[in-house]
């Protein structure tokens, strides 16, 4: 996953978690799952993380737009 997707979700997640009241604080990185469940646990709060995975659809055979870095491509190592 590129940085900028990463990026871009943030960007779309922090919103929606500040309208529900849960906000980190200036100066505060979460770097890790455990720190965000300390966090959380710190102030008695609870959460859900769905890490879900969804598949991309590839553009079809004979496209020109699609080449063998596709996202969906399947790996090729065992």
């Amino acid at each position: 996953m590129d940085r900028s997707t990463i990026t871009r979700a943030i960007g779309e997640v922090r919103p929606l978690l500040a309208q529900r009241g849960c906000t980190v604080a200036p100066g505060i990185r979460l770097g890790t799952l455990a720190e965000v469940v300390e966090h959380q646990g710190a102030d008695g709060r609870t959460g859900i993380i769905d890490g879900t995975e969804i598949r991309v659809r590839r553009p079809a055979t004979g496209r020109k737009d699609r080449t063998d870095s596709s996202p969906a491509r399947p790996s090729r190592t065992p």
